[in-house]
């Protein structure tokens, strides 16, 4: 409403009031479909990494998907000073973590394709 008053008031445009509240709402329903709560969402985190042995720089792709199927949130990175594919792995598995955390979900699958790493992950530390 703000930009179409702007228009108006410094370019004399104007949208038929009916027009502008249709797309008022278009707009407050894209925003509420991408910032929504998930925590009852039923969702699978898988994440990996990939890691340049010359340069030793790691990078990381995180990807949530609800019980549907649907795009939840995904990250990419890329991390410095990073030794070995183990290290790479186990960043991704840190940054799917706080990705989940981020986007405040309480039901959630972790998968990764590093064994040692899905291993940690699900060791019981009582």
């Amino acid at each position: 409403m703000w930009k179409e008053r702007n228009s108006f008031l410094w370019q004399g445009k104007t949208l038929k009031p009916t027009k502008l509240i249709c797309q008022a709402i278009s707009w407050m329903k894209e925003f509420q479909h991408w910032h929504r709560k998930n925590e009852k969402c039923n969702c699978k985190c898988n994440f990996d990494a990939a890691w340049d042995e010359n340069r030793s720089i790691g990078g990381v792709g995180v990807v949530i998907r609800n019980d549907r199927g649907d795009f939840v949130a995904a990250l990419a990175k890329r991390h410095d000073a990073i030794p070995s594919p183990l290290l790479a792995e186990t960043m991704a598995a840190r940054d799917a973590a706080w990705l989940v955390k981020e986007k405040q979900l309480l039901a959630f699958v972790f998968e990764g394709d590093a064994l040692l790493v899905m291993v940690a992950l699900q060791h019981d530390h009582q």
